[in-house]
Order: structure tokens, then sequence, then C-alpha cells
């Protein structure tokens, strides 16, 4: 059946009640009493006290203009029929607020009931009901659309009159000049049907059609606290606007951002690995983190090669408390455990990136279980699996990050890094050879080349690396546009000087080339593309077994899913495995690939067959 409401409390004032007669529905009121002893029973009460209609709400422009008044109270037969129910309604609404509580007995409850129960009232209250609904008027003022005039007619409007403003909730008009109040005229009563004022008549505001609302009566100061004389001085006109300045990123510069296609390739790439991700990702429940300890000033090792210089600039944009950094060889990694290390604060955190636990690896992991709980270990060789488990248990499971063969930690950096920038995500563009060529040109090629000075100086290179942890590619640029281009890489030389294998399939140009281990492999993957106008790469080094599957994407007519591909070759045969591509890098590790050299031929053939996975 239709819902019914049920209002129950243990008192209720009288403009409650006379909400719900406003409301036109059915309702009945009841009083819990008290029969014998531990028996209740609800007994109705004859005749609720009827409360007038509740006023309209006022609208809030500026300058009284358009605002809705009070309806009036009705006059002729229906004030001469309910004269104690009105009599009643004005006199609580001339009391204080505090005053209006009325407490019965007992229990009162009251029931927003369906219009069946409608036959239960009186006969003579139904009469009432249907007389008022004949001769009252519309429940909503009418609003001329004269009222909508612009900010000039109605600042004019406002600047007559005095205005009454209240801090609380002063129900009284803030309209032109009316000042007769239902307090002044000192009977609590209603109030008079017409209230003159002694203002002008303005024609800007009497404009034909323009309707102006009545008079209506004003609370007693007591509601908000101020006197008749106490008013708050009306705002100025010309005050100036609050201009808000713009946010803007730490690391953004508007000047450099010109490749919208690098950008949008950016962002396809994460979005395919993070689709991919998805789907093979581990459902199980992980454990609760350990609290994270307050951050610290921290010290950075690297090892001295490009790769592991980079990945430490990046973990110490992540960290921004920078202690020192510092650049050695895999020779030298003890004597900074024996002579560096003991210099530092004991709560200095320590990140070792891109070095392996020889020689010999009994001493290196001793020295560095000297430093648990505050030592990070981040490396990419081969390690023995029993090397990882003493390291495991001698600085802890959470502070090991190796990924053995991946050629680069990279990849476990962003992985586990927390903050990201545009200037970062540049940065590991750079170290993956995938920079776009402005960036290249005005300062990726001067730092590549700085880059390699610093690998061959041993010890701290903080003040070599500091516009890499604090700068901007605008600052970098204007650096280098300073000083002398640098010599074009080896790399450059290396692949002008050779002939590649180019493989065609579906419209596409994939290059293979086997790199040497003292030159760069992503950078000799993105020469050789260029070289020969190929989309594709396929980039391994002398004597190892990791692959790289590199593409421009920006040159190609699709965008290109490597990552899926890398996916597809380790389902599809046992001895491939996929390395993590965090860095949006597709690596692939083949198993025994200088035994078997045939292998390369069948990835080969299977990126060939795959085209409609690479093109996602």
């Amino acid at each position: 059946g239709p819902p019914r409401l049920l209002l129950a409390a243990s008192e209720f004032e009288e403009s409650a009640l006379g909400v719900l007669g406003a409301l036109g529905l059915g309702w009945s009121a009841y009083d819990v009493v008290s029969r014998r002893a531990g028996e209740w029973a609800l007994e109705r009460r004859d005749e609720a006290s009827p409360v007038a209609a509740p006023r309209r709400p006022r609208s809030r422009g500026r300058g009284g203009a358009g605002r809705t008044s009070r309806s009036a109270p009705e006059s002729g037969p229906e004030r001469s029929e309910e004269p104690s129910a009105r009599a009643a309604d004005d006199t609580a609404e001339a009391r204080p607020r505090s005053s209006r509580s009325t407490r019965g007995r007992g229990a009162r409850a009251a029931t927003d009931r369906a219009p069946r129960d409608v036959e239960e009232r009186p006969p003579a209250a139904e009469s009432k009901e249907s007389k008022e609904k004949e001769t009252s008027g519309p429940r909503f003022d009418e609003v001329s659309l004269f009222d909508l005039d612009d900010d000039s007619s109605r600042d004019a409007d406002s600047d007559r009159g005095a205005r009454r403003r209240g801090r609380g909730r002063r129900r009284g008009r803030r309209g032109r000049g009316s000042a007769s109040t239902a307090e002044e005229s000192g009977d609590g009563g209603d109030p008079p049907a017409e209230i003159r004022t002694d203002e002008k008549p303005d024609d800007r505001s009497r404009r034909p059609g323009r309707r102006h609302p009545q008079p209506v009566q004003e609370e007693s100061a007591e509601d908000d606290g101020l006197g008749d004389d106490e008013t708050l001085p009306a705002l100025a006109d010309d005050l100036p606007e609050v201009e808000v300045p713009e946010l803007s990123y730490e690391d953004e510069d508007p000047a450099e951002e010109g490749d919208a296609e690098a950008d949008g390739a950016r962002k396809e790439r994460e979005l395919r690995r993070r689709a991919r991700l998805a789907k093979t990702v581990d459902r199980t429940p992980l454990p609760e983190a350990a609290p994270r300890t307050p951050r610290r000033r921290a010290a950075f090792v690297a090892h001295a090669d490009r790769q592991s210089v980079l990945t430490a600039v990046l973990l110490a944009r992540d960290a921004r408390l920078v202690e020192g950094f510092w650049v050695y060889p895999q020779e030298d990694l003890m004597t900074f455990f024996r002579s560096i290390a003991t210099d530092l604060r004991e709560e200095t955190p320590i990140y070792l990136v891109g070095f392996n636990a020889s020689p010999p690896a009994r001493d290196t992991i001793q020295a560095a279980a000297l430093y648990r709980g505050r030592l990070d270990w981040y490396d990419h060789h081969d390690w023995p699996p029993e090397d990882i488990v003493t390291l495991q248990q001698a600085i802890g499971e959470e502070a090991v990050h190796i990924d053995p063969g991946a050629g680069s930690s990279l990849a476990g950096v962003i992985a586990e890094r927390t903050r990201r920038s545009r200037f970062s995500d540049k940065l590991a563009e750079l170290a993956t050879g995938r920079f776009t060529q402005h960036d290249y040109e005005r300062w990726g090629r001067v730092w590549w080349h700085r880059l390699g000075e610093i690998c061959t100086r041993r010890g701290e290179r903080r003040s070599d690396v500091e516009p890499l942890l604090v700068g901007r590619p605008s600052d970098l640029a204007k650096e280098a546009a300073r000083v002398t281009p640098p010599p074009p890489p080896p790399e450059v030389e290396y692949v002008a000087q050779r002939d590649f294998r180019l493989v065609h399939f579906g419209g596409y140009v994939m290059v293979v080339l086997e790199v040497p281990e003292s030159l760069d492999l992503h950078l000799m993957a993105r020469i050789a593309r260029e070289r020969y106008d190929a989309q594709l790469s396929l980039a391994y080094a002398t004597g190892g077994e990791l692959l790289v599957l590199g593409g421009d994407e920006g040159r190609s007519r699709r965008g290109l899913d490597l990552g899926s591909m890398a996916d597809h070759l380790a389902t599809k045969h046992e001895w491939i495995s996929a390395l993590r591509d965090d860095d949006h890098v597709a690596r692939i590790r083949i198993a025994n690939l200088h035994a078997f050299p045939e292998r390369l031929d069948e990835v080969i053939g299977e990126i060939a067959m795959g085209r409609s996975i690479v093109e996602g």
C-alpha cells in the first residue's frame, strides 16, 4: 500500500505540527499514556493545534529587487473561522526560539498516513481545509522577467535606502526602506496589508510589468543578538577581484612540451602495459606492509656505467634528500664499505645500484650485513642462487632487488619508485634509447657524453650530477647551449661501418644486430633503426642471452605492443623468459643462446608470424 511515515519524540513543538498540516496530507497525533503498571496505550488527540503554513522563502538577489515576500495573512471568512489558531501561530512566532517548545503529557507520535486516513478526521476539519485551499493564493509568488535586470540597475537599486543586515538568521526583508515590523506594532498580531514608505519612486525600478513584493514583518532582534541600531556596513562596489594563482607541477616546463606524439605514445604504452599486467597479476591478498621509516638523507653508490648512474639519479630524485653520490667500479665496492660507509651517520640509508657480490662474495655480503635495516641493493647481473639467499638473510629479503640477466636495474627501480615526474621519465627514455630528437639535440647529447666521463672517475660525484638531481630540461638546454657540442658517440661510427640483417614482414622492417659489450645496447638499436628506416629492432649483446625488442612508435603506422610480443614468446617456448618491462622496454632472455644460435632464428620467425600481436 502507500507508504506511511511515523514520527515519534518525547515532545513536539507546535511549529512541527504546523508543518504537517501545511503538507496537505492526512495525519493524526497520539499521546502515549500509561493505563496501569507496565501497560501503555495510544490516546488520539481529538483536535490538534493547527499552525498556519510556513512563510515562503525569499530570493537572495542583490539590492532587494526580485525578492519574494511572505504571504500576507488571509482576510475575510478565513480569519473569522480560525481566530484561535492564527493567534496561537502569531504568538509562537513572536516569542524567541528558545521558548517555543511545549511539553505535553507523555510522548507524542505523529504519523504521516495515506489519504485513506483522511476519512477519520472530523467533517468540520475537512471543510476548513477545503475552504482554505479555495481561498488561498498560489503557493509561490510570480516573479517578473524585469526582476532579472543587469548588474548596473541592481547596483543602483541597492544604493537606495538602508539595508538591514543580520549576522544570524534574520527573517526581515532587506529591501528598499521597509522598516515596519510586527514587533514595532506591539500587538503581535497580523501585519497591515499595506505599508507605505517615504522613499520616492524611481523610474528605473518602476518599469512596466515589475512586481513589487509586499513588505513583510520582521522578527525580533533577539533572534540574532543585534539591536535595532546594529547593522553591518554595505560592501563597496569597487572591491578588487581576488586572483587565484595557477598551480604547476615541479618538473613541468611548458617550453619542453614540444613533442605531442611522444607524449601520446608514452601514454599508450602505459595503458597497454597496465592492461597486460591486469591479465597476469596474482589476485592473492598481499601481506600487510611494514610501517615506513621516516625519510632521511640517503647515500647513493652507482656502478661505473651509464645505466647504473642514471638509475641511481632516478632513485636520488625520488628520495630528494641526498647525503652523497659515489661512483665506483666493481672492484672498489669493498673500499666504500670499509672507508666511506663507516663515516656516515648510523641512520643514513644506503642504496647500491649495479653491483654484484664479488669478489669475493662472502666478504662482500658480510660487510653488507653490518648495515642491515638501512641498505637496499639493486642489481641486474647473474647471481648464484645461494648468494642471493645469503644476501637476503644478511640485509633482509625486502631490501634485495635483483633481476638476473636484465642488463639494467632501471626497471626494478621504476617499479619500486613512488614519485614520478616528467623529467624523470625523460631521463629513463635517455637511458633506454627512446628519447625524442628534440630532447637529444637540446641537452641529451651533452649529458650522454658527460655521463660517460663521470663513469671514468671514481669517488664522490654529487657535484657532477647535481643538475640532473634538481634541474629541469630548460635549465639543461641553456647550459648545453653554452658549451662546445661533444663528438658523436662511438655507437654511430660502429653502425655506419657495418651492415646488419634486415627482416621484412607484413609491411614492417626489423633490423637484427649484435652489440659489443663496450657499447650501449639501446643506443645501438636506436641508431640502427634510423639508418635503415626500420620500425623494429632486435638487439643482443655478444656472448649474452638478453634480447631487446625495440621500436619507434611515432614512425609506425599503428601503435606497437612489444610487451605483448615478449609475453607471447615466453609462453611459446620454455627456453624463453620475459623480463619485467616497467621502463617500457620489451626484454626476453634465451637460455644458452651462445650454444644454440638457431634459437635466434626461431624468435625472429615467431615475431614475423605474430604481426597482429605487435600491432596490439
